[in-house]
């Protein structure tokens, strides 16, 4: 367990022969308009944010899981009404990925796409930083040396399908015009 006791939810995206493509949900901001300040020493120094990117690794929740999938709505409109309320626009939830091997997940049979599992901040910031310098070995030695894994977690699990179903059937719903028919054969 890192040494805050935090945990990264990543989603199982692929499994490609053993190789796992897992996605997990950023804030970034594109930047701002307003000066952030930085205390040093005591001394507030006045900066322009250009690019900021976060690991959101809690919901809004009591236990900071994602157990429902009003959890998972909650944090989008929460930023979202952040950007109503700065006039900015910048800041924006996304989803990142990072590739792992099968081994490192706890249940195996459970690594299929939108099972979600937890990882220890300090083992995900290690494969993160590997994955970044995309070497491979570095990244299965470093795996094979470490007790670490990523857990399973069911609750989290069911919101996140039950929340993707939601979004699919949105999308659908959203996407019945006349514009988005293809063109008949002719």
């Amino acid at each position: 367990m890192s040494k805050q006791g935090f945990t990264v939810p990543i989603f199982i995206d692929e499994n490609r022969n053993g190789l796992i493509r897992a996605q997990y949900f950023v804030i970034e901001n594109m930047g701002s308009n307003t000066p952030w300040m930085l205390g040093v020493n005591g001394t507030q120094i006045p900066f322009f944010l250009i690019e900021l990117q976060g690991v959101i690794f809690r919901s809004f929740s009591q236990d900071g899981n994602f157990n429902r999938p009003d959890d998972f709505f909650e944090l989008f409109e929460a930023i979202e009404l952040f950007n109503e309320e700065e006039k900015e626009y910048s800041t924006f939830t996304t989803l990142n990925s990072i590739y792992l091997p099968e081994f490192i997940f706890d249940i195996k049979e459970k690594v299929y796409r939108n099972n979600v599992f937890r990882m220890d901040f300090d083992l995900f910031r290690k494969i993160y930083s590997i994955n970044l310098s995309k070497n491979q070995k570095q990244l299965a030695e470093f795996l094979k040396e470490t007790e670490s894994r990523a857990f399973y977690s069911n609750e989290e699990s069911f919101a996140f399908r039950a929340w993707c179903e939601f979004q699919y059937n949105i999308s659908l719903d959203n996407n019945k015009g006349e514009e988005f028919k293809l063109p008949k054969k002719q």
